[in-house]
Protein backbone atom coordinates (compact mmCIF):
# COMPACT_ATOMS: atom_id res chain seq x y z
CA UNK A 1 0.00 0.00 0.00
CA UNK A 2 2.85 2.40 0.77
CA UNK A 3 4.43 1.75 -2.64
CA UNK A 4 1.16 2.38 -4.48
CA UNK A 5 0.54 5.60 -2.56
CA UNK A 6 4.08 6.82 -3.26
CA UNK A 7 3.74 6.05 -6.97
CA UNK A 8 0.40 7.87 -7.06
CA UNK A 9 1.94 10.96 -5.44
CA UNK A 10 4.79 10.95 -7.96
CA UNK A 11 2.45 10.54 -10.94
CA UNK A 12 0.19 13.35 -9.73
CA UNK A 13 3.17 15.63 -9.07
CA UNK A 14 4.53 15.06 -12.59
CA UNK A 15 1.17 15.42 -14.33
CA UNK A 16 0.44 18.57 -16.29
CA UNK A 17 -1.34 21.31 -14.39
CA UNK A 18 -5.08 21.26 -14.92
CA UNK A 19 -6.75 24.21 -16.57
CA UNK A 20 -10.13 25.46 -15.50
CA UNK A 21 -12.72 24.53 -18.09
CA UNK A 22 -16.05 22.82 -18.20
CA UNK A 23 -19.08 23.54 -16.06
CA UNK A 24 -18.87 24.87 -12.54
CA UNK A 25 -21.96 24.20 -10.46
CA UNK A 26 -22.64 25.76 -7.08
CA UNK A 27 -25.63 24.54 -5.10
CA UNK A 28 -27.14 26.08 -1.97
CA UNK A 29 -29.83 24.27 -0.01
CA UNK A 30 -31.98 25.65 2.79
CA UNK A 31 -31.86 24.06 6.23
CA UNK A 32 -35.23 22.37 5.73
CA UNK A 33 -34.16 21.19 2.22
CA UNK A 34 -37.34 22.70 0.70
CA UNK A 35 -35.46 25.28 -1.35
CA UNK A 36 -32.42 24.78 -3.52
CA UNK A 37 -30.56 27.37 -5.54
CA UNK A 38 -28.29 26.09 -8.29
CA UNK A 39 -25.90 28.32 -10.22
CA UNK A 40 -24.15 26.92 -13.28
CA UNK A 41 -21.31 28.67 -15.01
CA UNK A 42 -19.32 27.64 -18.05
CA UNK A 43 -15.61 28.29 -17.65
CA UNK A 44 -13.63 28.81 -20.83
CA UNK A 45 -10.30 27.04 -21.17
CA UNK A 46 -7.36 29.20 -20.24
CA UNK A 47 -4.74 29.14 -22.95
CA UNK A 48 -1.66 31.26 -23.30
CA UNK A 49 -1.26 33.40 -26.38
CA UNK A 50 2.51 32.86 -26.12
CA UNK A 51 3.88 36.39 -25.96
CA UNK A 52 5.89 35.91 -22.73
CA UNK A 53 9.40 37.18 -22.06
CA UNK A 54 10.30 39.00 -25.27
CA UNK A 55 7.13 41.09 -25.11
CA UNK A 56 7.68 41.79 -21.41
CA UNK A 57 11.22 42.99 -22.09
CA UNK A 58 9.99 45.25 -24.89
CA UNK A 59 7.36 46.76 -22.57
CA UNK A 60 9.97 47.28 -19.84
CA UNK A 61 12.19 49.22 -22.27
CA UNK A 62 9.34 51.33 -23.60
CA UNK A 63 7.71 52.25 -20.29
CA UNK A 64 11.03 52.48 -18.42
CA UNK A 65 11.82 55.77 -20.18
CA UNK A 66 8.96 57.43 -18.27
CA UNK A 67 10.55 58.39 -14.92
CA UNK A 68 7.31 58.09 -12.93
CA UNK A 69 6.74 54.44 -13.93
CA UNK A 70 7.63 52.31 -10.93
CA UNK A 71 6.63 48.82 -12.17
CA UNK A 72 5.41 47.14 -15.32
CA UNK A 73 3.63 43.85 -14.56
CA UNK A 74 2.53 41.38 -17.22
CA UNK A 75 0.45 38.26 -17.47
CA UNK A 76 -0.23 36.15 -20.55
CA UNK A 77 -3.73 34.68 -20.11
CA UNK A 78 -6.49 33.37 -22.28
CA UNK A 79 -6.44 35.38 -25.50
CA UNK A 80 -5.07 38.58 -23.95
CA UNK A 81 -1.70 39.94 -22.86
CA UNK A 82 -2.43 41.84 -19.64
CA UNK A 83 -0.18 44.77 -18.74
CA UNK A 84 -0.29 46.82 -15.54
CA UNK A 85 1.69 50.05 -15.61
CA UNK A 86 2.18 51.24 -12.03
CA UNK A 87 3.16 54.87 -11.46
CA UNK A 88 4.17 56.89 -8.42
CA UNK A 89 2.36 60.04 -9.52
CA UNK A 90 -0.80 59.49 -11.60
CA UNK A 91 -1.01 63.18 -12.57
CA UNK A 92 -2.73 64.04 -15.88
CA UNK A 93 0.63 64.66 -17.58
CA UNK A 94 2.03 61.27 -16.50
CA UNK A 95 -1.18 59.47 -17.51
CA UNK A 96 -1.09 61.19 -20.91
CA UNK A 97 2.51 60.00 -21.50
CA UNK A 98 1.61 56.43 -20.50
CA UNK A 99 -1.53 56.41 -22.66
CA UNK A 100 0.43 57.73 -25.66
CA UNK A 101 2.99 54.95 -25.20
CA UNK A 102 0.17 52.36 -24.96
CA UNK A 103 -1.41 53.64 -28.19
CA UNK A 104 1.97 53.57 -29.95
CA UNK A 105 2.52 49.95 -28.86
CA UNK A 106 -0.97 48.87 -29.92
CA UNK A 107 -0.46 50.51 -33.34
CA UNK A 108 2.99 49.03 -33.82
CA UNK A 109 2.08 45.52 -32.63
CA UNK A 110 -1.47 45.03 -33.89
CA UNK A 111 -1.20 41.24 -33.61
CA UNK A 112 -0.68 41.34 -29.82
CA UNK A 113 -3.99 41.58 -27.93
CA UNK A 114 -2.89 44.04 -25.21
CA UNK A 115 -5.05 44.95 -22.22
CA UNK A 116 -3.35 47.90 -20.52
CA UNK A 117 -4.16 49.07 -17.00
CA UNK A 118 -2.71 52.15 -15.28
CA UNK A 119 -2.52 51.97 -11.49
CA UNK A 120 -1.13 54.20 -8.72
CA UNK A 121 1.66 52.56 -6.69
CA UNK A 122 0.52 53.93 -3.30
CA UNK A 123 3.64 52.44 -1.67
CA UNK A 124 2.70 48.86 -2.61
CA UNK A 125 5.00 46.07 -3.76
CA UNK A 126 4.30 44.33 -7.09
CA UNK A 127 3.01 41.18 -5.36
CA UNK A 128 0.48 43.32 -3.47
CA UNK A 129 -0.85 44.89 -6.68
CA UNK A 130 -1.45 41.88 -8.94
CA UNK A 131 -0.95 38.30 -7.80
CA UNK A 132 0.41 35.94 -10.41
CA UNK A 133 1.79 38.63 -12.71
CA UNK A 134 5.45 38.79 -13.77
CA UNK A 135 7.47 41.87 -12.96
CA UNK A 136 8.70 43.03 -16.38
CA UNK A 137 10.13 46.33 -15.09
CA UNK A 138 11.16 47.50 -11.63
CA UNK A 139 12.52 51.03 -11.44
CA UNK A 140 15.88 51.12 -9.66
CA UNK A 141 15.70 53.10 -6.43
Amino acid sequence: MVVETTVLYIVLACAAARRECGTLEVQFSSADRKRTLVHEERAAPKLSVGYGDATSQMLAKDFGVIPQVKYVLTEDVSDTFLVWVVVDDPSPDVRRRVYEKELDLMSEFENIPFDFNLLPAMGRLPKDIVTGAKVAYLRPE
